[in-house]
């Protein structure tokens, strides 16, 4: 019995046709590794993108909301208040409750102007300048 390759011709086809198939996945594998891309023509000008308008710069129609410099700024100098309590002073003790979002602030009774101005005093040496400037604040006299 003779097998299919003992002739001279089948060979060549064989080996003719698996060599094709080796140069076919070659040209396969380099053509889907290339990017894709816009062609460049030597000498042509470079293609620009135009830049859309940068989102903080203001759109026409648009409604914007302002905020005040002042306020921002102060609403930063008590949040610094706000990590350095609880606090106790002679005449007066803070704190701050997060769950509930208020300043409770207890002076007493009995110095209660000694207690008021320490306390007053206790803001500016935090940059706070009035009281009104804390939102949420509590004061009791006991």
């Amino acid at each position: 019995m003779t097998s299919l390759f003992d002739n001279k011709r089948t060979n060549i086809v064989i080996g003719t046709l698996g060599g094709i198939f080796i140069i076919l996945l070659i040209v396969f594998a380099v053509l889907r590794g290339r990017q894709k891309g816009p062609a460049i023509t030597p000498g042509a000008p470079t293609p620009t993108a135009v830049p859309q308008a940068l989102a903080d710069e203001p759109q026409p129609g648009v409604e914007y909301e302002t905020i005040d410099v002042d306020v921002a700024k102060r609403e930063i100098i008590v949040g610094a208040l706000v990590r350095k309590l609880p606090t106790k002073g002679t005449n007066f003790s803070m704190r701050y409750s997060y769950a509930d979002n208020i300043f409770y602030t207890i002076i007493k009774a009995a110095n209660k102007a000694a207690g008021d101005k320490e306390f007053n005093e206790y803001l500016k040496m935090n940059k706070i300048n009035d009281r009104k400037w804390i939102p949420n604040l509590t004061v009791t006299y006991e």
